[in-house]
């Protein structure tokens, strides 16, 4: 949904944040925004639900086209660069979760906006998360692969909308 929001109604945000998702795979290309909005990607490598290699969805829902293809779309889109992209791990806060995540940062330059990816090595069909899992969360990983403990998801997009606010509109004196 939030693909399809940025691709329709740009003007309407800052940005977006999106989990576990990739663009459909289609006859006829996507429609590309009428202008930038940057835009956060966050996908787990072991998804039983989403491939990340792209493919078909689970329960036959429909075909989407692999992490690195979306990333790249969302690259041309928003005019963000290629050449001046920076890589960094997170810090690997839980070993025992066999989770870690990669950020990748391109920038969007003077006439783009930013495209943000979090790939999840070894993560499932849900969002990071800090700490021991609940019991919940514990039994929904048989269904939706594995949980990684190594951030916070709800604080990885908080992160990235204060950073592009913070450098998007002018600090008041």
């Amino acid at each position: 949904m939030t693909y399809r929001m940025l691709q329709e109604a740009p003007e309407r945000f800052a940005a977006g944040a999106v989990f576990i998702a990739n663009l459909p795979k289609l006859e006829v290309p996507l429609s590309v925004p009428s202008q930038p909005v940057p835009i956060m990607i966050a996908n787990g490598t072991e998804d039983p639900l989403m491939p990340f290699q792209g493919g078909m969805i689970a329960r036959n829902r429909g075909v989407v086209i692999s992490t690195s293809e979306t990333v790249d779309w969302w690259i041309q889109a928003n005019h963000a660069s290629t050449a001046g992209f920076t890589s960094r791990n997170l810090p690997d806060l839980e070993p025992a979760d066999s989770c870690r995540i990669q950020e990748r940062i391109y920038p969007g330059g003077v006439d783009g906006a930013e495209v943000r990816l979090y790939t999840i090595s070894g993560g499932g069909h849900t969002l990071p998360i800090m700490g021991d899992p609940g019991l919940f969360e514990r039994l929904t990983a048989r269904l939706l692969g594995p949980i990684c403990r190594d951030a916070d998801g709800v604080m990885l997009a908080w992160d990235f909308f204060t950073e592009i606010s913070s450098s998007s509109f002018p600090q008041s004196p």
